[in-house]
């Protein structure tokens, strides 16, 4: 689970991507609080920030948005926070990655790889590249099903362009003003080209619709939208479903206490509360922007 972005500017003689891409993860910083960073390129050229913490802390040495366009000047860049579920809690584990061959490239990724071992040993034996990292970020994931939504809105400097920004949730899009918002399918790729429209490609065969069913309890925020879901109303139909369910289940037998998961269950423990004789309890505390829980 990490949040990504990207952005590329209509204009490519504009070099401010990267202060969209930092107010987006103001906006995802809830799905990775470990690690965070930006890759922007300009005139051929790829800066980048990156390092453990939170956003607000790894780019707080920027007095303002002058300052962030000065160090990491760029029509179009990538951005990411980590939350990390493979690999260690190290400062060579942020991402964006960037490497210099092919070609030059920078990356991030939302997932994590099944056949890792497999590849980092065709990497190492056949392809002669060397892994540098404990995670499974540095290799190519072509089949991932993390959300990720493409926006557009007219350029504000070139009459007659687009900016596009990609994020893995629609709440980013929405705060930047972009609109014409499209959730790309599993297995589907969108290619942006500088002064072009976006080329989509399924480069690996679809499959059925499954998603990440934690996005939608409650790893997403409720105002975005998931694959055309609204969460919000995708959590008060799971507490409706629960409430039927416990009802012929338990059918008029009193329900002493109902204990309430931090915040996931706000949107659907509303539809529980019509059942007989429950009260409501918190016994675990969200420690805010944090993996853990500060107890019970």
């Amino acid at each position: 689970m990490c949040g990504v972005a990207a952005v590329l500017l209509g204009d490519p003689k504009n070099a401010t991507a990267a202060v969209g891409l930092y107010e987006s993860l103001f906006y995802l910083q809830h799905r990775g609080q470990d690690a965070a960073g930006i890759s922007v390129c300009h005139g051929g050229r790829v800066c980048q920030c990156k390092a453990q913490s939170m956003a607000q802390t790894v780019f707080s040495h920027f007095a303002d948005a002058n300052a962030l366009i000065k160090d990491l000047p760029g029509w179009c860049g990538i951005a990411h926070l980590r939350y990390p579920t493979a690999g260690t809690l190290s400062a060579s584990e942020a991402q964006p990655f960037y490497i210099n061959s092919p070609y030059g490239m920078s990356m991030s990724v939302n997932g994590n790889l099944i056949n890792s071992d497999h590849l980092r040993k065709f990497l190492d034996t056949e392809a002669r590249r060397h892994v540098n990292s404990d995670s499974d970020s540095e290799l190519l994931d072509a089949n991932g099903i993390r959300p990720l939504c493409l926006g557009s809105r007219p350029s504000q400097t070139l009459e007659g362009a687009k900016d596009y920004f990609l994020a893995s949730e629609s709440i980013a899009l929405r705060q930047l003003s972009f609109t014409d918002i499209y959730h790309l399918l599993p297995g589907e790729a969108v290619f942006l080209e500088k002064g072009g429209i976006p080329h989509f490609r399924q480069i690996v065969e679809r499959r059925s619709y499954t998603p990440d069913a934690f996005e939608f309890v409650y790893f997403s925020r409720p105002n975005s939208i998931v694959d055309g879901i609204s969460v919000h109303r995708s959590r008060q139909n799971m507490g409706a479903k629960l409430a039927n369910k416990l009802r012929e289940t338990l059918g008029e037998k009193d329900i002493r206490e109902i204990d309430v998961d931090p915040d996931l269950a706000k949107k659907s423990r509303d539809w529980l509360k019509g059942l007989k004789g429950s009260d409501w309890t918190k016994g675990l505390e969200p420690d805010e922007h944090q993996r853990g829980l500060k107890g019970a």
